[in-house]
């Protein structure tokens, strides 16, 4: 009997730990599927707002291209822009940075968890 009542938390922790793997999987499958929509809609509404917005140095010629890192508030509204990775060119930079702050507030999904990957983005710019 000893042995059964063993065997039987045996299975369960057994059964425990596979649900705990399982919920693991789902979490990271869904946050995965997250960030991919993400990505698709800073592509599709983010990006041309503040592309719409960018002013472009006189200095600014192919080849150039700069990183900025993009945290929004809840809202959309841009809590900071900042580069991550400088084109080399200032001035350009600085638009980059700018233009970021003049499409504030920016679209947001409606999906909560979508939104949530956009609280803390990247946009690279490169001149046309």
């Amino acid at each position: 009997q000893e042995q059964r009542r063993q065997q039987q938390e045996r299975e369960a922790a057994l059964k425990e730990q596979l649900e705990q793997e399982r919920r693991a999987e789902a979490d990271a499958q869904a946050k995965k599927v997250a960030e991919d929509q993400a990505k698709a809609w800073a592509n599709n509404y983010i990006r041309p707002r503040v592309e719409g917005r960018w002013v472009q140095p006189p200095s600014a010629k192919n080849g150039l291209s700069c990183t900025i890192q993009v945290t929004t508030l809840p809202d959309g509204s841009v809590k900071s822009a900042h580069v991550v990775r400088s084109s080399g060119d200032p001035s350009f930079d600085r638009s980059a940075e700018d233009a970021v702050y003049k499409a504030s507030p920016l679209p947001m999904p409606p999906d909560a968890k979508v939104a949530q990957s956009l609280r803390s983005f990247q946009l690279l710019f490169k001149p046309d």
